[in-house]
């Protein structure tokens, strides 16, 4: 997912400038009015409240004798020291939250209009960012161009432990106990993500900072060793993250030549583990989004929020990802069907890309809606959500608003924390993974979060499931009661049972022959009325469902006797002789969306038979024989 970070190094030089040639009071004011009523044009007591901070400001600029501007970083340091030293400008002592209204509405106009119109070269930085900056210019030159080559360059690291030989007089040996381990670093071809990009700089300039240099390529492995115990006295959380993450930028950039040292050499690249719990947003929380009656149509903010929550839980994309959907990637087909054209720039990774349809008419009601009154927000951008001032939403807007959403609702997550718009995607695979809600077997749910491996999916939604946990304690507490002789007799099939009359009490055939006719008169007469909420197919609807497994209508039809899944009339041999077959449609999709013949995947992985059958025993992979025909179970094997 490709995620824009903001004030970047390389554009160090850029910040480095003032931000425009000094502009006289009377126009710096009138620009300034000029932005107010552009800016807040829509709500007309939020603009009358901005032109009074610009009257404010301009009592400033007459009381301090400043006759030209230049609205850079130093020129709104000052203004905030002077507001909070002296509030009485215009014949009035102003309150603190009004003064420092004055100077941050002065800072929003002047990057938002003074920029727009071209009256400055580039954004004013707030001082936390300014900061990075300064930070930044006091670092070597070597040390500067490293960081900027690694913002575009740089890749993931792995680290190998291999035995070395320790050195006993040049004899090569094959004796570990003679041998030390070494660990090697290779710098893969995977570009790491910017985000990802951004932590490794802050380690790596936090550990110049703990060890007094100013150049990377002075830090030693002792000092290494320094910031490994500065992490550790400090209590840091995740301290090993911090040497990894400085470690990855370190052999990057030695592996490009802008240092010779090699002062994390024997690091090991092993993180702390993530042990936090898969948290979720709970099923009866989920329906309170999905609750549209609870939406306030006239205010247009509520709408994009809503709009935005369940577009998130439906796609089950991240934060990043479906604030980059755009208008474009929104399709609306002839048959009614909204879908999305899923970019591979907005996947995490290098994904190909993907269309995915909404699930929920939930969310195709209320994405019409928002759609109708997304022009309110007057959109400078075609991204699909945007803010107030109808640029791009940002993820930390996007979080307060969420968060907004769900104290009005009354929403926590399953374990009763606060919930964020990340649960949304884990609450999706965790309601719908079959049997739960839309009852998506886990294949489908993987291709959904885009996942590259099933253990992830299966790991995190089946086993860690409280749901499905439940449902299996239900059927373990089930299984556990006490059975009568009835229930043990309706759960014993009619070949065991003349099995064991024969067999074990000796009874005549003729009886077990008036038995087996009896039976069939009870229950393989009655087809007509099935039992409720049960549905059935007939014999040629079944065989067009399963045509790709290639089943032939007599091995499906002992099969599906033998599982309790068919019913017909006959006699005698019923699969030869019977009629009027049918099958329970569960069953019948069951096996066309879980199994697949073997002969199909000896094909895929082009291996001999016998060498397939030996890894489906060793990988304990599920199967079922249907006539002739072994078929596996898809989602152990693909």
């Amino acid at each position: 997912m490709k995620t824009e970070i903001k004030n970047k190094y390389s554009d160090a030089d850029i910040y480095a400038q003032p931000v425009c040639d000094p502009i006289p009071k009377k126009d710096f004011i009138s620009y300034l009015r000029a932005g107010a009523r552009t800016i807040f044009s829509e709500k007309e007591v939020q603009l009358d409240v901005n032109l009074s901070y610009i009257r404010i400001m301009e009592a400033y600029l007459k009381k301090y004798g400043i006759e030209s501007v230049v609205p850079g970083e130093d020129f709104f340091s000052e203004l905030w020291v002077r507001m909070m030293e002296d509030g009485g400008y215009c014949d009035k002592t102003y309150s603190i939250h009004t003064r420092k209204k004055v100077a941050r509405d002065m800072r929003k106009i002047v990057n938002e209009y003074f920029l727009s119109k071209k009256l400055t070269k580039r954004r004013v930085l707030l001082d936390v960012e300014m900061g990075r900056y300064k930070r930044f210019f006091n670092l070597t030159k070597i040390s500067r161009d490293a960081i900027k080559w690694f913002e575009e360059n740089g890749k993931v690291v792995r680290a190998f432990p291999v035995y070395i030989n320790n050195g006993n007089n040049g004899i090569n040996t094959t004796n570990t106990s003679d041998m030390v381990i070494k660990t090697i670093h290779s710098i893969t071809n995977r570009k790491l993500l910017p985000v990802t990009i951004s932590q490794k700089i802050y380690a790596a300039m936090r550990l110049l900072d703990i060890i007094g240099k100013k150049g990377f390529e002075d830090v030693t492995p002792d000092d290494v060793k320094k910031f490994r115990e500065y992490c550790n006295t400090s209590k840091m959380k995740k301290k090993d993250d911090y040497t990894v993450d400085a470690a990855t930028f370190f052999i990057n950039i030695q592996g490009q030549g802008f240092i010779i040292n090699k002062p994390f050499a024997n690091v090991s690249l092993k993180k702390t583990s993530n042990s936090v719990r898969q948290d979720f947003i709970g099923k009866e929380n989920i329906d309170k989004l999905k609750d549209l009656s609870t939406v306030d149509y006239n205010d247009k903010i509520s709408v994009r929020d809503r709009c935005m929550a369940l577009v998130a839980y439906d796609l089950t994309l991240r934060i990043g990802g479906f604030l980059m959907l755009s208008l474009p990637d929104l399709h609306k087909g002839t048959d009614d069907e909204w879908c999305t054209r899923l970019r591979s720039d907005i996947q995490k990774g290098t994904k190909e890309e993907d269309i995915m349809y909404f699930f929920f008419p939930e969310t195709k009601e209320i994405l019409e809606k928002y759609l109708a009154v997304r022009d309110k927000f007057h959109p400078k951008t075609d991204r699909l959500f945007v803010s107030n001032t109808g640029g791009a939403l940002g993820q930390q807007h996007c979080r307060r608003q969420f968060n907004k959403l769900c104290k009005e609702l009354g929403i926590k997550t399953y374990y009763g924390n606060k919930a964020t718009p990340h649960h949304l995607r884990h609450s999706f695979a965790t309601l719908n993974i079959a049997p739960l809600g839309l009852a998506l077997p886990i294949y489908d749910i993987m291709q959904r979060l885009h996942h590259t491996r099933l253990e992830v999916t299966e790991r995190h939604y089946i086993h860690k499931n409280p749901y499905l946990k439940k449902l299996k304690h239900d059927a373990y507490k089930q299984k556990a009661q006490k059975k009568t002789s009835m229930e043990v007799l309706d759960e014993i099939s009619l070949a065991d049972l003349e099995h064991w009359l024969s067999d074990k009490i000796g009874v005549e055939p003729s009886i077990i022959g008036m038995i087996r006719s009896k039976h069939r008169k009870t229950f393989m007469k009655h087809i007509d009325n099935p039992p409720d909420n049960v549905i059935y197919l007939s014999e040629p609807e079944a065989l067009d469902r399963l045509k790709h497994l290639s089943i032939s209508a007599y091995a499906l039809r002992r099969y599906g006797l033998n599982k309790g899944a068919c019913m017909a009339e006959g006699k005698r041999d019923l699969c030869r002789y019977g009629k009027n077959f049918r099958y329970k449609e569960d069953f019948i999709d069951d096996l066309a969306n879980n199994w697949v013949s073997a002969k199909e995947l000896v094909a895929k992985f082009k291996m001999s038979l016998s060498d397939f059958y030996r890894r489906l025993k060793r990988n304990g992979w599920r199967k079922t024989k249907i006539g002739k025909t072994c078929y596996v179970f898809k989602a152990d094997c693909v």
